[in-house]
């Protein structure tokens, strides 16, 4: 069985007292977050500042997030609330498969 691979589109981002540099950091934090917690299950997952990922720049360790799956089938939406302080960060986004899986009927069998 293939591996779905997905790309993380932003949809939105609004901004409440963050830098630009923030800004940027915390939306590439967005997306390692949903990547991770999109082939599960849960509904709403919760990110420590405590919890740094290795890859994570200085700037957006010191945010905590919510991360919160919103589905309207077929589409699915991913809304991520960045705190820290008196700033604040809300992201909209969703998952493009980059290597969709194959249907069965357009497997061509010779």
């Amino acid at each position: 069985m293939k591996e779905i691979l997905y790309n993380a589109i932003i949809e939105d981002v609004r901004s409440d007292r963050c830098s630009d540099d923030e800004i940027c950091a915390l939306i590439l934090r967005f997306e390692m977050a949903v990547q991770s917690i999109a082939p599960t299950l849960a509904k709403k997952a919760w990110f420590d500042a405590a919890a740094k990922h290795p890859n994570d720049e200085k700037l957006a360790h010191r945010f905590s997030l919510v991360l919160e799956r919103e589905t309207n089938y077929p589409n699915e939406k991913w809304v991520g609330r960045f705190v820290y302080g008196n700033k604040k960060l809300k992201i909209i986004g969703s998952l493009e498969a980059i290597n969709p899986p194959l249907h069965p009927e357009t497997i061509h069998q010779d």
